[in-house]
């Protein structure tokens, strides 16, 4: 029997702090993340070469140009889900939540799980 399937989570927040703690955190549970700082350093990487199979951003990070930041993450990693963090509520990012790709909030402080329930939909974590 084959184990849990293995994902590539791209962060985007602007502190390195909570791109190294997510890496930590699902290292452990043996998923790899690339972490970046901002929505253009996400934008350069080659959809080719990282195999994207969720995208976290803080919604801090996209510095009041929420519909370009997205449009561009869609375009760049097309048909990936799209998971938005942030410190404020959610209702921060009322507008962001409506798009097809963003599938879910996750306010800071989190936990684990409230990360790898976008990963392991069955909780087998």
């Amino acid at each position: 029997m084959d184990g849990p399937r293995s994902h590539n989570v791209l962060v985007i927040d602007d502190q390195p702090d909570i791109g190294q703690l997510v890496s930590i955190l699902l290292a452990r549970r043996g998923h790899e993340t690339t972490v970046v700082t901002t929505p253009h350093d996400a934008l350069t990487l080659d959809p080719d070469s990282h195999a994207v199979s969720l995208i976290l951003v803080d919604l801090g990070v996209t510095r009041g140009e929420e519909a370009l930041t997205f449009d561009a993450l869609g375009a760049t990693f097309p048909n990936r889900p799209i998971v938005i963090m942030s410190g404020h509520s959610e209702t921060a990012a009322h507008d962001e939540l409506q798009r097809p790709d963003v599938v879910g909030f996750i306010r800071k402080p989190f936990r684990p799980d409230d990360i790898l329930k976008f990963l392991e939909p069955t909780g087998a974590a």
